[in-house]
């Protein structure tokens, strides 16, 4: 059922704004995203059947970390040797053919797995009272190598995730209760110092900053941004608004005909709001 709503939410947000920007037929993103949804079906299939132990070998957890930090670096070099390569100012696709590859996504699933099997051959150490966080010092290099490379390409979101994922397996550990939270009283100590600190920009001069402190202002005071990263957010925000709780009706958004910039992705979730109503995006994530 989610997948048959997201084709045709994909389908619809999408369109119009193919059509007008490229040039392209209104069903090319439709035709691509049900490949895509096949493709995931076939796989959701083919990894039902196969043996976790495959993910537990030491073979499988090495070929894993050297896959990913070989995609991760060949992006970092590629953003310097070719800055053109960038989309929206990131370069973190790799294009091989016609197929475009994020590795920041195959790090997110790939995190997951690789701490899934550190702490559990780890656990029964992990829950004796002499444990030291210093036992795990290999997963957390490991992680934080990662958490480095994604977060230069720039995908500031990206690396948030990778880190928040980190957090949630960490709790669902069994960890000591002290370790856990002290880990959750220093990340909301950075987040409330970051956000101090960030309340309290000044907001001349925007455009001069660097592009991640841009993108962490906007996220703050996305209105004072509106015409530089804010843009999306507060576009995303009048759609939302729009659409207030039933939606203005399946293909009759307003923000989707060039005022959202890229409305069949990241910000898909502004679109179907506005064509559906908040009771959409509630009634699915239930």
């Amino acid at each position: 059922m989610l997948c048959a709503i997201g084709v045709v939410m994909v389908y619809s947000a999408s369109a119009y704004w193919i059509k007008n920007q490229y040039g392209w037929a209104e069903t090319t993103v439709l035709m691509r995203q049900l490949t895509y949804v096949l493709l995931g079906l076939l796989l959701a299939w083919f990894f039902y059947y196969f043996k976790l132990s495959v993910f537990r070998s030491p073979g499988w957890q090495k070929f894993m970390l050297a896959v990913l930090f070989i995609m991760l670096l060949y992006l970092t070099v590629l953003s310097h040797l070719d800055p053109a390569a960038a989309i929206n100012g990131a370069t973190a696709w790799i294009r091989i053919g016609p197929i475009q590859i994020q590795p920041t996504e195959f790090a997110k699933l790939g995190v997951i797995i690789y701490l899934a099997h550190m702490f559990a051959s780890r656990q029964d150490q992990m829950a004796a009272p002499d444990f030291s966080i210093m036992q795990l010092a290999q997963p957390v290099l490991m992680i934080s190598l990662i958490l480095i490379l994604v977060w230069f390409q720039p995908d500031t979101g990206g690396a948030i995730i990778i880190a928040g994922i980190t957090l949630v397996m960490l709790a669902a550990s069994g960890i000591s209760l002290k370790y856990g939270f002290g880990f959750a009283a220093f990340i909301a100590a950075i987040l409330g110092l970051g956000y101090y600190i960030i309340n309290r920009l000044p907001l001349a001069d925007l455009a001069s900053k660097s592009y991640k402190l841009r993108r962490l202002i906007a996220a703050v005071h996305p209105f004072a941004m509106r015409k530089l990263e804010g843009n999306q957010v507060v576009n995303s925000l009048v759609a939302i608004a729009h659409g207030g709780l039933f939606g203005v009706g399946l293909g009759n958004s307003s923000q989707k005909l060039g005022y959202l910039p890229e409305p069949y992705t990241d910000f898909i979730l502004a679109v179907i709001t506005e064509e559906l109503g908040l009771i959409a995006p509630w009634s699915s994530s239930g």
